[in-house]
């Protein structure tokens, strides 16, 4: 019964403390003249919906489940989305594109500021060499074989411009071996392929 009592005495305590400044604002918020921009809503008067809200932090919250407890639920319940990812991405592309260009100013700014911050070298060391190779033992060497076949018209696409360039290419004579000539030759090529790559 004491127990019962204290907790209500200490929820009436917290009632009057929280809701004292926003009863004794409200009026005059509430009166309040503005000239030239729209008044901004009164102060409402703080009820018991608030003080619920503010219940985990007055009498604290106690975690029972451990991060590898909560690892294990995400890895499990992900798992089982596998259907809801494929149904979510189906006709998705041109969404993610118009999304992604109109992102571009945000992503300059991101990049900047990762840059400013050092957070691609601190990303690399927090992350350490034993993460990298897992990963490539147990992921990559399992998504190598799919990734490359899947990837296959992709390629396609990305070199049949360049192989055009390097048939149409006119080269200077060739030379001996490790002349002057050929060092032109590879300058020739290694030029033409850049221009290439930056739209020129």
């Amino acid at each position: 019964m004491r127990s019962l009592l204290r907790f209500f005495a200490t929820l009436l305590t917290v009632l009057v403390w929280g809701a004292g400044p926003a009863w004794a604002a409200a009026p005059l918020v509430g009166s309040a003249v503005t000239i030239g921009a729209p008044r901004a809503p009164a102060a409402r008067a703080f009820d018991l919906t608030d003080l619920l809200s503010l219940a985990p932090v007055i009498f604290g919250i106690t975690m029972r489940k451990s991060a590898a407890d909560i690892a294990d639920k995400f890895s499990t319940r992900a798992q089982a989305s596998t259907k809801d990812y494929t149904d979510g991405v189906k006709g998705a592309g041109a969404t993610w594109e118009a999304n992604t260009k109109a992102s571009e100013d945000a992503w300059k700014t991101g990049t900047q500021e990762a840059i400013n911050d050092g957070r691609f070298l601190k990303g690399v060391s927090d992350a350490g060499s034993a993460k990298y190779q897992t990963n490539a033992e147990k992921l990559g060497a399992e998504r190598y074989g799919p990734g490359i076949r899947n990837s296959k018209d992709a390629y396609s696409k990305g070199v049949g411009p360049y192989l055009d360039v390097l048939r149409g290419l006119v080269l200077p004579k060739k030379g001996a071996r490790r002349s002057p000539e050929n060092r032109d030759r590879a300058a020739a090529v290694a030029i033409a392929l850049g221009n290439k790559k930056i739209g020129r």
